[in-house]
């Protein structure tokens, strides 16, 4: 029997350091389409390298998926099922996740 595709939601806080190229994520996690927390990572730790002058979302959301998928090979993510927000507010919302 085929499993359903499940529909999940990826929240991650990044940052590049210019001198190093390197990109830094802050934390990321996995949300389900049932609204609970599947996976956490927590940060700071480097999941690629960055070459560019200016770090834009789409490519951000893409260096997050390469990553999810050495971590977690089944899982299928896109680009736009990955949500970038700050430090701060990503923070805020694992904290309502863990604490429902």
């Amino acid at each position: 029997m085929k499993k359903p595709n499940r529909r999940r939601t990826v929240y991650a806080s990044l940052y590049r350091i210019p001198a190093e190229d390197k990109l830094i994520a802050n934390m990321i996690f996995i949300v389900g389409s049932n609204g609970k927390l599947e996976d956490y990572f927590p940060g700071p730790f480097t999941i690629g390298d960055y070459f560019g002058s200016r770090l834009r979302a789409q490519e951000a959301t893409a260096v997050v998926c390469s990553y999810l998928k050495d971590v977690h090979p089944r899982m299928k993510v896109k680009p736009e099922d990955v949500k970038l927000y700050p430090y701060g507010k990503a923070d805020g919302l694992l904290f309502r996740l863990k604490h429902r």
